[in-house]
């Protein structure tokens, strides 16, 4: 449960997405604030579980560090900057 990780229980109308428009201020709320909301909680426990599978950590408590460490460090917005880059660049070929 998000609660056992010091997360915030929400509910699915609060994290609704909306236009690709809307959804990109969410991303980048996501990634640009150190202060935590629901969107953000939602992401970092996907991440969590990613980071999980991946094998760089054990657990969902460790997993989620790592991951907000990525968030607040500014380290997950360059990643997505450059995957926008990128994408951009295969988008021309």
């Amino acid at each position: 449960l998000p609660e056992d990780l010091g997360l915030k229980k929400t509910s699915l109308l609060e994290i609704k997405g909306g236009s690709s428009t809307e959804n990109a201020k969410i991303i980048s709320m996501c990634l640009e604030s150190n202060t935590p909301n629901s969107y953000q909680d939602i992401a970092l426990l996907n991440a969590s579980a990613a980071i999980v599978v991946a094998g760089l950590a054990t657990n969902l408590k460790d997993g989620l560090e790592i991951a907000r460490q990525s968030v607040y460090s500014g380290e997950a917005k360059f990643k997505l900057e450059l995957l926008r880059v990128l994408s951009s660049k295969l988008s021309t070929v």
